[in-house]
Parts: C-alpha cells; structure tokens; sequence
C-alpha cells in the first residue's frame, strides 16, 4: 500500500510524473512547428499547397517565431500528456497488482494503460482544444488564457471537451500499445529493474 501513495524515492509518483513532464516539455518544444503545420493545413483557414510552402508563408508574414505560435498551450498539453500517460500508468499497474492480486504481465500492463489512456484524454483535452483554436485561428487570441475564457463563454465547459471521442480513439490505443510493447520488449531483454 505504502508503493502505491508514496510519492518520493526514485520510484515514487512525483518522480514519474516530473519525468514525463520534463520529457513532454521538450519535445513539445521541438515538434511545435511541425503540429502547427499539420493543424493550420488539416484546417479551413489556411490554403498551403505542401508543408515546405506553409513554412515561407509562416515565415513571412509571423517571422522565425510565427512557426513557434501556440507554444505555450502545446508545451503545456505535451507535458501533462506524457505526464499524466506515464505517472498514472505506473501507478496504476503497482494498485492492479496489489488490489487485483496480478502478477506484473501483459493482463496487469493492458488494465494499467487502458487507465492511463483514459486519465491522459481527459486530462489533456481542454489544453488540446485551446492549442488548436490558437493555432487555426491566430488573430482571434490574444493568449491561452484569452482563448479558454472564449471557449467556456461561448461555449461552456463541455466545450473544452468537444472531439473526446475521436481524440481517445487515438490517444487510447496509442497508450495501450505503447506502453504494453515497451513493457514487453523490457522484459524481453532483461531489464524489468529499470
């Protein structure tokens, strides 16, 4: 009982959660230009002909940083995904194994991350909603902040949570199979005490 709510040590939740979000951080950092991109040309607001073509553009008219904007909503929903994915994922597989009496295998590792995708979804949901408002429609904003007070104004809470569904259809599985093959694949090669 003390291994699941303990939340210092090496193994402890904070020290999970503070690595995911360390990890979700910087490599949100580094792919904002890229899902900036995708965003603006999976949208209506923008017309690029190919990726390469919406980077000029973003250049010229926003300058360097223009391929940065929504970076902070982006920063934010990267950390408390990998956050949230691996600090409830492996906190949920040590309660499966204590409360359920489950050796740690595949049945333990699917339960756990099937929590953890569900926890993740709804945890990153409304983050996700702002970034891609901000990103689509960048004259609208004038921040984070602006853009999640319009959202809830216009459109109440639930607005923050429109596209749950098809966004768990993806970040679910994705989940599932990420961290149950990883967890495989450790084992595989001898290094369950990492």
């Amino acid at each position: 009982r003390n291994q699941i709510i303990s939340s210092t040590g090496s193994n402890g939740f904070l020290t999970k959660l503070t690595a995911g979000v360390a990890s979700g951080t910087i490599a949100a950092c580094a792919g904002c230009p890229f899902e900036l991109i995708k965003v603006r040309m999976q949208g209506k607001s923008y017309s690029y002909s190919n990726p390469l073509s919406a980077v000029v553009d973003i250049v010229r008219t926003d300058g360097t940083f223009g391929l940065w904007r929504g970076l902070v909503p982006y920063v934010v929903r990267g950390a408390l995904l990998t956050g949230t994915q691996l600090g409830v994922y492996d906190q949920s597989k040590t309660a499966v194994k204590e409360y359920l009496h489950l050796e740690d295998g595949v049945v333990a590792q699917v339960s756990a991350a099937m929590m953890s995708g569900l926890v993740t979804t709804t945890v990153t949901q409304p983050v996700d909603m702002v970034k891609t408002r901000m990103m689509n429609y960048k004259d609208l904003y004038q921040g984070p902040l602006d853009c999640l007070r319009k959202i809830v104004r216009s459109e109440g809470l639930k607005g923050l949570y429109k596209g749950w569904v098809p966004n768990y259809a993806r970040l679910g599985p994705h989940t599932l199979l990420t961290l149950t093959v990883y967890e495989q694949l450790r084992s595989f090669v001898g290094w369950n005490n990492l």
